[in-house]
């Protein structure tokens, strides 16, 4: 039995980008309502409070399964500086009666957005000998 973990990191990655995108879209949601009206009252999920809290579970325990065993095969830190600015940022919005919620979600899940897709792209261009078939 090898001591491989059953997801590969590459694919851990999309989950990353899957939960900030989540992210953004929650936060910008309220915007998007206003903004446009009824025509995207399919956004409401996205508004609500619990949704914000789920991805703060999410977003940073994917960050840690998919980033750290990645820095060891592709040697660069970048992602782990990029997730550790957009996460402070995403629990900062949190805050209660924070006026600056919105924007600070959105910049803290564009940073791990950008944090998975750099560690994704280093990752699949890592040397083969760092890396196994599975994770592409």
């Amino acid at each position: 039995m090898s001591g491989e973990l059953p997801v590969a990191p590459s694919r851990r990655d999309w989950l990353g980008i899957g939960c900030s995108g989540l992210c953004i879209i929650h936060c910008a949601a309220p915007l998007l309502l206003a903004f446009f009206g009824s025509s995207l009252a399919g956004l409401a999920l996205f508004g609500e409070g619990w949704l914000h809290y789920l991805l703060l579970l999410l977003v940073p325990a994917i960050a840690l399964w998919s980033l750290l065993p990645s820095r060891r095969a592709h040697g660069r830190i970048v992602p782990m500086v990029l997730a550790g600015v957009g996460l402070p940022l995403l629990v900062s919005a949190v805050v209660p009666g924070h006026e600056l919620e919105v924007p600070l979600s959105i910049a803290g899940g564009l940073f791990m957005l950008v944090a998975h897709a750099l560690n994704r792209h280093w990752l699949l261009s890592a040397p083969a000998a760092t890396r196994t078939a599975q994770e592409v």
